[in-house]
Formats: C-alpha cells, structure tokens, sequence
C-alpha cells in the first residue's frame, strides 16, 4: 500500500498476479470488507486525473499543464499513468524504480492528442516512484489546438480512461 485515509487505498498488485478474475478484501482493526471482483489483465493503461478531468500532465518545462499554462505543438509533456503491467528490467515489488537502468515497458503505447497520434520517447517506471507510469510523448504540429483536447494511452489491446491537455 502507498496511501490510505478513510475514502481510499491506493496499492500496487504483485507483478506475479497471474491474469483472470481476483476476488479482493479489506481488512481495517479487525474488521473485513465484503469481496470485490477483479479482473487482472496484462495491461490496465488509467491517465491519472486531477480537478475537470484534466490528465496528470507536466510540460516541457515541468510544470502543471493547465489552461492557463498549455504545451505548445510540437513541444514534448510527460503523462503520468498506471497499469503499465511488466517493466524491463523487473522492479521488485513495493519498490521506488531505480532512475539506473531505467525501468522501460516491454513495447511503446500508443498516444493520442485529438486523435492525433502522439510520438512516444520513453514508457516504463518514473525514476523514485513506486509503481508510476511515465510517459514522454513530443505533440505533433499536427494536433488539434484548445483548453480540453482529449489524451489517451492505448497499450496491449487495452485503452485509457481520457483525460483532458491544453495545446496552443
């Protein structure tokens, strides 16, 4: 487990999951919960959101993208993800990701921008984060310009939740 409070868990599934359905519980002073059913897949691709929908998305420059503060066209932004699955080199569970060998996905994800597809630089592990997808994608000159423009991440047959970036 990396957080909890009263109205969430966040937690890392052992690499070693084997896929299929999972039946999970929780058990807090004694007291456990009723079992929920999961599916574990290879691969789970979720953007993390913030406020309006707005994709987890740092500029070229490391700060916040926002309306206010867009990434321009032909710039490259960093999305920050999960459900990544398997990482080359492995990560040993529970374990911040070492930035020496960076720990990269087996195969790039697919990166869309306004449906535009995005050029991927990087994908694996963020350096000194347990279990957090980073993703280094240049917008192409190609996409689309606004406040909201959609984002997606498409990897191992599974797509993305969509999260919203601005582009000027």
């Amino acid at each position: 487990m990396t957080y909890v409070s009263a109205g969430q868990i966040d937690a890392q599934a052992p690499a070693d999951l084997p896929a299929g359905r999972v039946s999970l519980k929780v058990t807090y002073s004694g007291v456990e919960s009723a079992a929920v059913d999961l599916d574990v897949t290879p691969t789970a691709p979720g953007l993390f959101l913030w406020g309006d929908a707005r994709g987890a998305i740092l500029n070229q420059d490391f700060t916040l993208n926002t309306p206010q503060n867009p990434a321009a066209r032909g710039a490259a932004v960093i999305l920050y993800a999960t459900g990544q699955g398997k990482v080359d080199p492995e990560v040993a569970d529970g374990t911040a990701s070492p930035a020496d060998p960076l720990a990269r996905t087996p195969a790039l994800p697919e990166v869309t921008v306004g449906g535009v597809p995005a050029q991927v630089g990087f994908s694996g592990l963020a350096p000194g984060f347990v279990g957090l997808w980073q993703i280094n994608v240049v917008v192409l000159q190609s996409a689309p310009a606004g406040d909201n423009i959609p984002v997606r991440i498409a990897l191992g047959g599974a797509v993305s939740n969509e999260g919203r970036l601005a582009v000027r």
